[in-house]
Order: C-alpha cells, then structure tokens, then sequence
C-alpha cells in the first residue's frame, strides 16, 4: 500500500507481506555492476500527508534488495542499496501509531534501515504503547570493492531528520547486524551497526 493523502488504520494485520528492489545491471564500461534497485516499506509506503495507524499488528514483513548486476571479467560488484522498513516507510508525513505490535520484520542486504519503521523529514511522528519485537535490520554482502558499505541501523525504528515522540512503548529482541565488507587493497569499506532497538 502507498499513499500521499490521509490514512487512516484501525485494528489490521499486516502479515508475511514483502517488497525487493530490482535487479541492477551488468558491469558495461564501467568496473562495477550496477547495484541492485532500493526497496521500502513492504505492507505500506507513505509519503506525505497523514498517517494515523491504532490497534494493528505487522507481523514477518520484510524488505529486500534487489540483486546486483552480473559481473563480467575484471569488474567488481556494488551492492549498496537502501533498504528501508521492513513494515513501514515513511518520508515527510505526519504520523501516530498507537497501541500496536511490531513482530519479526526485517530489511535485509544493502545498507539495511529501520527493521520495523523507518522514518525521514517527518515534521511530527509519535508512538505510544507500541510493542517491538524481535524485528532486525541485517546489512548486505559486499564482496571485493572500492568504498562499499553495508551497514544496519536501527533493528526496530530508525529516524533521520525527524521530531519524534515515543511513550510507554516495550523493545524486546530487535537487533542490527552489520553485513561483511571486503575491500580492495588501500581502499575504504565499511561494515557498521548501529542501535539494536
């Protein structure tokens, strides 16, 4: 689901929903494949607007990146796609989630933002009684590159840029897992993990 208006969501189930980012292309000229595609919010997408979710679980759903592009002989693979809430994106939208669960989602390979939520330039988002569990941001395999990154923030909720609110909410069992980096010798890979909730 992805909307810019209005929504509202009362006392839904979200379950087992998943969203993968297309496949980059090969390496042609250039020394790297193309990355593979970003992938956001699997059950729901909300840019702009307002978002008001109450009483609703979002259990085992995941965001994916897309596979990188094939290699050719002599090139390198890249695969440093976004990967943003495993439940829910959000992107400049006004936002309450109330008295909700948050069960096993995940975003996984590329860099890997907000297991459960992810949320960026919101001018408002508060979350009350909301339950977090077991939810997971796991960074990609970036294998043999000049200045890769896979990275995991945020194994529950992760917030850039945002005014937020959050109250009488219970964490249990999230985690962030950075990915492997390899690195060509004298170049700059990074491998980070960041807030496990």
């Amino acid at each position: 689901m992805s909307s810019n208006g209005f929504v509202q969501i009362e006392s839904c189930i979200f379950r087992s929903n998943n969203v993968r980012g297309g496949a980059g292309g090969p390496a042609g000229l250039a020394i790297f494949s193309a990355s593979g595609g970003s992938a956001s919010g699997s059950a729901l997408h909300q840019i702009g607007g307002d978002l008001v979710i109450n009483g609703t679980t979002f259990d085992s759903n995941e965001a994916l990146a897309g596979a990188e592009g094939p290699a050719t002989s002599g090139s390198f693979s890249s695969p440093n796609s976004l990967v943003r809430g495993g439940a829910i994106a959000i992107e400049g939208a006004r936002v309450l989630v109330s008295e909700c669960l948050f069960l096993t989602n995940s975003v996984k390979d590329g860099s890997a933002c907000g297991g459960a939520i992810f949320a960026a330039s919101s001018p408002s988002i508060e979350i009350v009684n909301t339950d977090f569990r077991g939810n997971s941001a796991a960074g990609g395999v970036t294998l043999w590159i000049a200045n890769g990154n896979a990275s995991a923030r945020g194994g529950a909720l992760y917030l850039t840029g945002c005014d937020a609110t959050i109250r009488a909410c219970f964490w249990h069992g999230n985690s962030a897992v950075g990915g492997i980096v390899r690195t060509q010798p004298h170049s700059a890979g990074t491998d980070h993990s960041y807030g496990g909730a």
